[in-house]
């Protein structure tokens, strides 16, 4: 309303909190059966692999999401305060975004190989709760992909080399 704009480094941190995905992240232990002590879940790897998997969702959300924000009016969204912070295009404030999503999934990947080893079953655990991370981040993406009416995407073709190819059907 006051079109108070953050900044971006603002926004990273600001935005992790703002879509209740910590929460969904609890469930992972309940819907997998995974008990793993709270001495393991706060390890410091786990939590940056779990503040990297919020993020990674949180950035997903507004890639998808910003034509249909811009036609709103609505300034919370990283694509848009990179378009403003940045004085760039929207298709570039878009692969400004594109690219810290990637450099997020890389350091995700990364965080994965310096996990800690614990005994065979805490291992194991700790395997299933890390899948659930990932099956958390693909959900969303496929969600995203796939409810195209709230965002205003046209139905995205899958191209040949992996990758997807949609389009805007609001101006953005």
């Amino acid at each position: 309303e006051q079109r108070v704009f953050p900044t971006v480094e603002q926004y990273a941190v600001a935005r992790v909190y703002s879509g209740a995905v910590f929460t969904q992240l609890e469930l992972i232990e309940v819907m997998y059966d995974i008990k793993l002590p709270r001495t393991i879940i706060q390890h410091a790897i786990v939590q940056q692999l779990a503040w990297s998997a919020v993020q990674l969702i949180a950035f997903s959300n507004d890639i998808f999401s910003a034509p249909k924000e811009i036609e709103q009016n609505d300034v919370h969204n990283l694509v848009i305060l990179l378009q403003k912070e940045r004085n760039a295009s929207f298709q570039e404030a878009l692969a400004l975004a594109a690219d810290i999503h990637n450099s997020t999934m890389r350091t995700f990947e990364a965080l994965e190989q310096w996990l800690p080893s614990f005994d065979d079953i805490a291992n194991e655990q700790l395997r299933r709760y890390v899948l659930g991370l990932r099956y958390w981040i693909r959900a969303n993406f496929d969600w995203s992909l796939k409810d195209t009416k709230r965002y205003g995407l046209t139905s995205p073709v899958e191209k040949d080399n992996g990758y997807w190819s949609f389009s805007t059907k609001v101006k953005a």
